[in-house]
């Protein structure tokens, strides 16, 4: 009896043993028992370093206005998901991904102004956690500017400017010289466009004169929030196009928000509401109606989009299919430059054709001098105004119903 127990107990004993200390490192081996009893292998609990290394990917550089910006972990293994956190806990997650190699590049959640530092740790395919990362990394998000009127942050668009820059919350007032965007005064009118991208770049580093490219990214971010259709549901009904029906005729300020008769009695007609909200909650100004606006680049290239005037309703599918580069330097399709993100062409085809706006190129001359301005002013009327709206001339010119709006950008 006591010889079968002795058995037992030492045969519990070695089946144990091995349960006990089976763990070991990811990429470690086995380590001979230097016992030397059995022959046997002693291995160590299975743990996975951290990722030792967080650097910047998009914005090239820190501080930056662009609030969702692309972070490489490296120091891991193909088929770990990687988490990205903002304290040294790892416990608020602002970004993951699964590696296919020894680094990640992680989009960062969308930040507030100010400092964050990153951190990461990694789990392995087999469940493995490691601990929060050492290694770290400190991004700065500015805010807009103040200096000169009130500026508003843009979230990029892929298909344009993949970087957040600001853009005049209202159209350029001259005060005292200098363009200001305020809520006081009628918006600058009657400057050419060198005028106007010189207005433009003399506030400083960093200004100039709005871009075609970031015009569309403006207006795509405006076609995709609900509140700015006259239903709240995106591609139903219309955009609100402004102060465009010429009631009254003078341009107006921006105390008001729905004018009618002159630019201080209130209306409540949705499509001449002057607002329209972005994503990100920001208001802008007059993007559509009150003065049509300069736009930095030219059609040098001479790329006929379409023949005559069209209603931007049919640039929302593939037709037409001509393709050209603006000063940017990047082919687009005539959707691509003037066109909204979705296809309205069969459901917003009769006046007031979904409130896009209208674009007109009756003047295209070849290769030179086709300079291009954007949204509508206050007599365009319901088939032209919109925020894709867009004219090309010929001539750079003034006149006046034509003003500008400058943008400020890292």
């Amino acid at each position: 009896m006591r010889i079968s127990l002795i058995l037992f107990l030492c045969l519990l004993v070695s089946c144990e043993l091995p349960s006990i200390f089976n763990g070991k490192k990811r990429g470690s081996s086995s380590t001979p028992d230097t016992n030397g009893d059995d022959g046997g292998n002693t291995d160590t609990p299975e743990t996975v370093e951290a990722p030792n290394s967080l650097t910047l990917s998009f914005p090239s550089s820190s501080p930056s206005l662009h609030r969702s910006p692309k972070i490489v972990v490296a120091g891991i293994a193909s088929g770990d998901a990687v988490k990205l956190y903002n304290d040294s806990l790892c416990s608020n997650l602002i970004g993951s991904g699964t590696s296919s190699g020894t680094s990640i590049t992680i989009l960062s959640d969308t930040l507030s102004v100010g400092n964050t530092n990153f951190y990461a740790k990694t789990t392995t395919a087999s469940g493995i956690v490691s601990k929060c990362s050492s290694a770290t990394l400190n991004y700065t998000v500015n805010n807009c500017p103040t200096d000169k009127g009130v500026y508003i942050h843009i979230p990029g668009n892929a298909d344009y400017e993949d970087a957040d820059f600001c853009v005049a919350k209202y159209e350029m007032k001259d005060v005292a010289g200098t363009a200001t965007s305020q809520v006081a005064l009628t918006p600058s009118v009657s400057i050419n466009k060198a005028d106007a991208i010189s207005e433009c770049t003399e506030l400083g580093t960093g200004y100039n004169l709005i871009s075609n490219t970031q015009w569309q990214t403006i207006a795509r971010n405006i076609e995709l929030v609900p509140s700015n259709w006259e239903n709240g549901v995106i591609g139903q009904d219309k955009l609100n196009t402004g102060h465009s029906d010429n009631n009254p005729t003078s341009i107006c300020d921006a105390s008001v928000v729905n004018v009618t008769t002159n630019c201080s009695t209130l209306d409540t007609d949705f499509k001449q509401k002057r607002t329209h909200t972005l994503s990100n909650l920001e208001v802008i100004w007059d993007f559509s109606g009150n003065v049509n606006e300069w736009v930095k680049d030219d059609n040098s290239a001479g790329v006929q989009y379409h023949t005559g005037s069209i209603n931007i309703y049919a640039l929302t599918s593939t037709s037409p299919t001509a393709t050209g580069s603006l000063d940017d330097g990047v082919n687009r399709a005539a959707k691509g430059q003037f066109g909204p993100t979705g296809d309205y062409s069969t459901t917003l085809n009769s006046i007031p054709y979904g409130g896009l706006g209208g674009i007109d190129n009756p003047h295209l001359a070849s290769g030179t001098n086709n300079s291009i301005y954007r949204g509508s002013s206050r007599g365009s009327g319901a088939q032209a105004s919109g925020i894709f709206a867009a004219g090309i001339t010929a001539s750079s010119s003034a006149f006046n119903t034509l003003g500008f709006r400058c943008v400020f950008s890292d």
